[in-house]
């Protein structure tokens, strides 16, 4: 299955936040990226976006009235831990 990552080469989505109040707002600001929520990814070395990512998808997807679930992995890419989330339409 090809998924589409968001902002696969932004610098910023690969950086790690300081706190949980910039990752909870960064995850926020992409949100709307994940539409229409078919195979679409977003890559994140910060644990703290991918858990606010996983804690925002789903009510979003609901309020968009879409179907769809939120998948999540952690991978290592060039000795780095990545954490992925994305969506695929049901």
């Amino acid at each position: 299955m090809e998924i589409a990552w968001i902002d696969e080469q932004d610098p910023v989505g690969h950086r790690i936040f300081d706190s949980w109040w910039e990752a909870d707002e960064w995850a926020d600001s992409i949100l709307t990226d994940f539409y229409p929520f078919d195979r679409i990814g977003y890559m994140t070395p910060d644990q703290k976006v991918m858990a606010s990512l996983l804690r925002r998808l789903p009510p979003y997807i609901r309020e968009c009235a879409f179907e769809a679930l939120v998948h999540t992995a952690i991978d290592s890419i060039d000795g780095k831990t990545l954490y992925k989330i994305w969506t695929t339409r049901t």
